[in-house]
């Protein structure tokens, strides 16, 4: 079973919805969201066994996915390997880089549980840093 909050088609989520679910930790949703202004969030529903995730995407590409579960969020940052190569020798992004599980090996798939204020700031920190990336690109 999934960790999705929202995995009924019929429930789409709605602010009120994403406030009820998170709480406090809405402070940190909001935050992502107003960290990448440029890019476009939007809600999609994946099925019923993965539920309503929200894709963060610049029209061609994710930046990042965010699945709201029972202890706050999920943030899934699906990065390119000179991405990867880049947030490697940047020491800020490193070191985040450093304390999440190892990456898989098909799409360099970067996930963080964001329950507490370490782990926004880690989540933040690493969205910027491939949403500079990326505009540069």
């Amino acid at each position: 079973m999934s960790e999705n909050s929202f995995l009924r088609q019929e429930l789409a989520p709605t602010a009120e919805t994403i406030h009820a679910a998170l709480g406090d930790k809405t402070l940190w949703y909001e935050g992502l969201l107003a960290a990448t202004p440029d890019f476009e969030p939007e809600w999609l529903y994946h099925g019923k066994k993965y539920g309503w995730k929200l894709k963060v995407h610049d029209g061609a590409k994710a930046l990042f996915e965010l699945t709201l579960i029972e202890s706050g969020f999920r943030v899934s940052i699906a990065v390119r390997e000179g991405e990867l190569e880049t947030l490697r020798g940047n020491p800020a992004t490193a070191a985040c880089l450093s304390s999440l599980p190892p990456l898989g090996k098909a799409g360099w798939g970067l996930r963080i549980e964001v329950t507490d204020a370490d782990a926004f700031h880690k989540a933040l920190l690493l969205v910027q840093a491939v949403a500079e990336i990326r505009r540069q690109e």
